[in-house]
């Protein structure tokens, strides 16, 4: 099983990524239970506004390496973002980088049970942590954008909730 909480940056998505992995193990103790973290912090390059091609290529290709390797020896995967989220970066910044992508993504979409959308309207938790951008407008077209790639992708999706 593979779940993916998704949303802009300052959403909660790491809290809910380890709080329900947490539900999980409690639930199901003889399973492997595994969270797959945030990409972008991890990332060589600028991310967020200042983002480069090499930096959304970097972290689409990073996420998918990542969940990879965690579906390879576990049975339930929680992921903090999912290949969507990286898109609609993506999409923001390099529009033709994304309509290259988009078919992948299509495909990749259907590799998760269920995506938790955190919508950041009901989920403020954007602190300036020096990685983050602390940039409103920024954090709102990201929200929208993600909205919009799920509205697209919606049949492809088996279970998909806004929280």
């Amino acid at each position: 099983m593979k779940i993916a909480i998704s949303g802009s940056h300052g959403s909660g998505k790491s809290f809910t990524m380890y709080e329900l992995a947490h539900k999980y193990k409690l639930k199901y103790p003889n399973h492997e239970i595994t969270v797959v973290t945030e990409t972008a912090r991890k990332s060589p390059f600028p991310i967020n506004e200042v983002a480069t091609i090499e930096s959304q290529i970097w972290m689409i290709v990073t996420q998918i390496q990542k969940e990879m390797e965690a579906e390879k020896n576990n049975d339930i995967i929680i992921t903090d973002r999912c290949l969507a989220d990286y898109m609609a970066y993506t999409k923001i910044q390099y529009p033709d980088l994304y309509i290259r992508f988009l078919p992948y993504l299509k495909y990749h979409i259907t590799s998760y049970d269920t995506i938790y959308f955190k919508d950041i309207y009901k989920n403020n938790y954007l602190v300036d942590d020096g990685v983050r951008s602390m940039n409103k407008e920024f954090r709102e077209l990201v929200h929208d954008t993600l909205s919009e790639i799920y509205d697209i992708l919606m049949p492809n999706i088996k279970k998909f909730e806004r929280i």
